[in-house]
């Protein structure tokens, strides 16, 4: 009578912590006894105050004003993405006025998208071993000199080389958002690094609608010439402003696979795991 008296004594000097602790050690006599408390979640809530949409945007726009770096080298993705976009209704422009064949926009369409997957896993490869500020650089230049030779079509003989030109002009920039990408780590600290690429992904998809929006619109207005000489400004911009970012772009030593493995940019899983940091 006296034990189970001692107990509910101590169970009530408990109450008084009740939402302190989960656990609590109770003596009754010559035994020591555990009795596991739950948490009292109705009596007290936590109060929590609501997301500012704001935050966000603050955030975004500290980074643009705070990092030179990153606002030079966003400035040039976007004039450089919106020239990618606002080439391409030119180009079905100058297919449908010299062959009048839908087949031959569909054959550009194709071209527009298949050098990427094969430049992809080279491109990969390359971007870990050179100097990535002057990659993004010279594919810069090469994408505004190659936009350029365009103009020189004027009959349908000609449209083969269209589909040279933007070729290329497709695979060098499966080079450019590579290094794009990887180079965001390298001029951004641990806390920007995420609204960065969330800024980076969203201007994509963005000069994606205004690129092609816009080129239609020029095309329409003042010809496709007009559109081709505006896309190859935009590229030599890019490079401009790129060029004027001071980082260290060289990439970090790293494990090199030979063979056909470094043609793939495969490597181990196991290095990868045990590697304690991901260098960018």
């Amino acid at each position: 009578m006296r034990s189970s008296s001692a107990t509910a004594k101590a169970r009530r000097r408990c109450r008084s912590s009740w939402n302190k602790t989960k656990r609590a050690d109770l003596k009754v006599g010559p035994h020591l006894i555990a009795v596991r408390l739950k948490p009292d979640t109705t009596s007290r809530r936590a109060i929590r105050p609501k997301p500012d949409p704001t935050d966000i945007a603050v955030t975004y726009t500290a980074l643009l004003r705070q990092n030179r770096n990153f606002r030079l080298l966003f400035i040039g993705q976007t004039i450089s993405q919106l020239g990618d976009w606002f080439n391409a209704v030119a180009v079905f422009a100058l297919l449908l006025d010299l062959t009048g064949s839908a087949t031959a926009v569909a054959w550009m369409m194709i071209v527009q998208f298949l050098p990427v997957a094969i430049v992809g896993p080279l491109a990969g490869v390359v971007v870990d071993r050179v100097d990535r500020r002057r990659l993004l650089i010279v594919t810069d230049l090469l994408r505004g000199s190659l936009v350029l030779v365009l103009l020189v079509i004027r009959r349908p003989d000609q449209v083969w080389i269209a589909y040279v030109v933007m070729a290329i002009i497709v695979g060098a920039q499966g080079f450019f958002e590579p290094a794009r990408t990887a180079t965001i780590p390298n001029i951004t600290s641990k806390e920007e690094l995420m609204p960065a690429n969330a800024l980076s992904s969203a201007t994509w998809s963005a000069m994606l609608a205004i690129g092609a929006s816009i080129g239609g619109l020029v095309t329409a207005l003042a010809g496709r010439n007009v559109a081709f000489v505006v896309n190859a400004a935009s590229f030599f911009a890019s490079a401009y402003f790129i060029a004027r970012t001071t980082y260290d772009s060289t990439p970090a030593d790293a494990p090199r696979p030979i063979g056909f493995l470094a043609i793939l940019a495969v490597l181990e899983l196991a290095d990868v795991e045990h590697a304690p940091d991901v260098v960018a």
